[in-house]
């Protein structure tokens, strides 16, 4: 288990349930970052909205994960990206980096 890298804003009891792993996608290589809060297959304040944001890589590399400077500089981003939305009242479900994008997941109680 690993510990999202994010502000001290997150809430428990999500600030430190995470996973990573690496699987396949519809055919392609993924890397999933995933809220072990949300095992359970509930969502924060029952009947939640999913919002979820792809956005894509400028160096995907050879197998679309991204390389090691695209993750770096990525990683200012989603910090920045959660860090607002976590104020707004939006929780973190995960991460999926594949073909060339990174997928952002995020519970809120309302759709937005």
């Amino acid at each position: 288990m690993t510990e999202q890298p994010s502000s001290e804003s997150n809430r428990d009891p999500f600030a430190d349930k995470w996973d990573a792993y690496l699987t396949q996608v519809e055919g392609d290589a993924a890397s999933v970052l995933v809220n072990l809060a949300f095992a359970d297959g509930q969502a924060p304040g029952g009947g939640a909205w999913l919002h979820q944001w792809a956005l894509p890589m400028r160096d995907p590399g050879p197998r679309g994960l991204g390389t090691v400077k695209e993750a770096q500089g990525f990683e200012a981003v989603e910090t920045e990206v959660t860090q607002r939305l976590s104020d707004a009242g939006f929780v973190p479900v995960g991460r999926e980096r594949c073909a060339g994008h990174w997928k952002l997941s995020y519970y809120a109680e309302t759709e937005r």
